[in-house]
């Protein structure tokens, strides 16, 4: 992807008129199953109705929210999720991403080299709109996926971003409460309790897609009794490693569960090699006390005799 050296000095996008942005839905969890199609057939969006999945974050938010008013500064993440290709494409293909940094040199270059599921694209600031634009879906329903995406929606509108209407917004944060029972958790913290590599946090590309990612595991863990093939499909998207650094995070947790298991192996012959010294001893002491009886009886026996022989 093209990569633009800019300047570090404010740069001011034009003002956008005041946009209502879509509230986060409280029914989150019942509009993911629908969406991937984890629900009876009497209750699956049509072909034409299908939403199209897009998880999304920002950096530096509130400078992007008032138009770059500080500095040129600031990335948009978008992670894209066609519930559509669920049967016809393989885990590695399903999710897109997309990562567009925008600020000077001293910013851009750690925040691309932060991002892990591809090349940033750089950009100016007053470009940002176009190349989110560019990359949307077109023409279907949109369910944007975020934790605690509140922030995220008004950054998108206050860009310009126009959103179907009939868009709908879902917190990863509040369905976690649902189905894990959590009341809050960062998203580092849920991918930890999902058993979902990660890293590079705090770029707005991978923070987009992990939350997508933990959404389809969160999915998968309350419907894995009922749809399970489906749901082998979404954990396997939710935890492929498309990334150098996933596949040594992935290789890591292979290893750290392997030591696991193999440590709950050794303590469990430990135990039982306890309980078998255990037996043993009670079977010793119980020979010792035998052979103290029998020694007491042959004294006993002694003295008895000695006594009639006087």
């Amino acid at each position: 992807m093209t990569s633009t050296a800019l300047s570090g000095n404010p740069v001011h996008a034009a003002p956008c008129s005041v946009r209502t942005t879509p509230k986060v839905s409280k029914d989150g969890l019942s509009i993911l199953l629908r969406t991937l199609g984890l629900v009876p057939d009497e209750s699956k969006f049509t072909q034409d109705s299908l939403p199209t999945l897009v998880g999304i974050d920002f950096e530096n938010v509130i400078n992007m929210k008032h138009g770059f008013s500080e500095s040129s500064d600031g990335q948009a993440g978008i992670a894209i999720l066609d519930p559509a290709k669920l049967d016809s494409c393989l885990p590695s293909e399903l999710i897109s991403t997309y990562n567009f940094i925008a600020g000077s040199p001293s910013y851009i270059a750690p925040a691309s080299a932060r991002f892990i599921f591809g090349e940033s694209t750089v950009v100016d600031p007053t470009e940002m709109l176009a190349s989110i634009e560019a990359v949307m879906p077109k023409h279907r329903p949109l369910v944007l996926v975020g934790h605690s995406p509140e922030q995220d929606v008004q950054v998108l509108a206050s860009l310009g971003y126009e959103l179907p209407p009939d868009t709908r917004v879902i917190d990863t944060r509040r369905i976690a409460g649902e189905v894990l029972g959590t009341i809050s958790v960062s998203l580092g913290s849920l991918l930890r309790r999902l058993k979902c590599p990660f890293d590079g946090l705090h770029s707005a590309g991978n923070d987009a897609t992990f939350a997508l990612r933990a959404a389809l595991l969160l999915a998968a863990r309350v419907s894995e009794s009922q749809y399970a093939d489906e749901c082998s499909v979404l954990t396997a998207a939710a935890t492929y490693p498309t990334s150098d650094r996933l596949i040594v995070l992935t290789k890591a947790n292979k290893r750290a569960k392997k030591r696991e298991k193999e440590e709950r192996e050794r303590q469990k012959e430990l135990q039982k090699a306890l309980k078998q010294m255990a037996r043993a001893r009670t079977d010793e002491e119980r020979d010792e006390i035998r052979a103290e009886r029998a020694a007491r009886r042959r004294e006993a026996e002694m003295n008895a005799d000695k006594f009639w022989s006087l």
